[in-house]
């Protein structure tokens, strides 16, 4: 981030430095340009997905629903699922798997085909098709 810092304020520094030759070039030819506005650059640092030093416990993390929010490719992502389930941990229900997708000129059997094939296998109950 410092490495990235000193780039940006020197590539500013360049820029500051073109601008005012192209000034003292105009004004020894007679003409008077105007002041372009700075172009300023953000520079921001993102924490890390995974804290430093996490470690997840023993058997996973247990959760209850998972949102699958990318309608556009949702049901190509569902495969993660498939075998992430230790049975010692997840004892009873599984979580509840919000999947949003777009139906492409599709009856409702076959999108459901698109999930179960994603999935490695039928589902156990049938799922709940908003439209």
């Amino acid at each position: 981030p410092q490495q990235q810092q000193q780039q940006a304020s020197g590539a500013q520094q360049q820029q500051v430095d073109q601008q005012q030759g192209q000034q003292q070039a105009a004004a020894s030819n007679g003409q008077q340009q105007q002041p372009r506005p700075q172009k300023h650059k953000l520079v921001a640092s993102v924490p890390p997905a995974v804290p430093p030093g996490f470690r997840p416990p023993a058997g996973g993390l247990v959760f209850q629903h998972a949102v699958m929010n990318l309608p556009a490719s949702a049901v190509e992502f569902l495969d993660a699922f498939h075998g992430a389930f230790d049975p010692d941990t997840w004892r009873g229900r599984l979580p509840l798997v919000h999947v949003y997708t777009f139906m492409k000129n599709e009856r409702e059997q076959e999108v459901i085909a698109r999930v179960e094939a994603a999935l490695g296998g039928k589902l156990g109950e049938p799922p709940q098709i908003h439209t």
